[in-house]
């Protein structure tokens, strides 16, 4: 409809009331692995994965504690990513604050138009004047989540995310932790095809990355250099986001 997607926007961020007292391991830097961003930060990654349509190579981010400063990780995060079809995508998540009323929940500029969400309604306008507006019904996500597992479970269709997309997800999310701490662009570990050249240096012991039937496989000598010799030559974050997939 809007042809070939330049620019992608996903938000999720809420005035959450956590106090030290109900916080519980969310405010444990080491038990949730970062702060806000690699909890309900995956939501709003999730979201621009799907509407961007190409596979992350790059992040940039900044992280803020604007008013839950006794967590010992971010509140807040902004984070750009760059996909290999050229889409950039940014995300704003946050616990500290309720966006401005008029902020997107999601939106997508491309080449013949734009379009946005406020999570209920979905509205495009084109180049050539056409606009038009659909409006649906509230779901429970949770019972609309859980039933279309279910019925994929049921047809064998696959859903829209599968371990594939929750990798990927992970090293955005990773990939921007290490831009935030190192101020700079990281890259995104491909972990799923370590052999494509944007992807930068990578260890010869990690390009027999393949799939199995049941899941993601690497060689338990690949697994070992990666993640117990530690080579001088790869983040701290890659060796993360293999080390997750154990």
């Amino acid at each position: 409809m809007i042809g070939q997607v330049y620019e992608v926007r996903t938000t999720d961020s809420f005035f959450n009331n956590f106090d030290p007292a109900n916080m519980g391991w969310r405010a444990d830097k080491a038990k949730i692995g970062g702060g806000e961003l690699i909890d309900t930060g995956y939501h709003p990654s999730y979201l621009m994965l799907h509407l961007a349509g190409g596979v992350p190579v790059e992040a940039a981010a900044m992280l803020s504690t604007h008013r839950l400063t006794f967590m010992e990780g971010e509140d807040s995060a902004q984070v750009l990513i760059r996909f290999d079809n050229g889409v950039v995508g940014q995300l704003v998540t946050s616990w500290a604050y309720q966006p401005a009323a008029c902020t997107e929940r999601f939106s997508v500029v491309g080449e013949l138009g734009s379009l946005h969400s406020d999570g209920t309604t979905i509205s495009y306008r084109l180049h050539d004047g056409t606009e038009e507006s659909f409006t649906f019904e509230q779901v429970n996500n949770f019972v609309a989540e859980i039933g279309h597992f279910a019925h994929c479970l049921q047809t064998g269709e696959r859903p829209p995310h599968t371990e594939k997309e929750g990798i990927e997800v992970l090293g955005m999310i990773l990939a921007a932790y290490q831009s935030a701490k190192e101020k700079t662009i990281a890259p995104v570990l491909n972990v799923l095809e370590c052999d494509k050249p944007h992807l930068g240096s990578i260890p010869a012991g990690w390009s027999r990355i393949t799939r199995s039937t049941a899941g993601i496989g690497i060689s338990s000598a690949e697994y070992h250099n990666a993640t117990t010799v530690n080579p001088p030559n790869v983040s701290p974050s890659h060796r993360q986001l293999l080390r997750a997939l154990q």
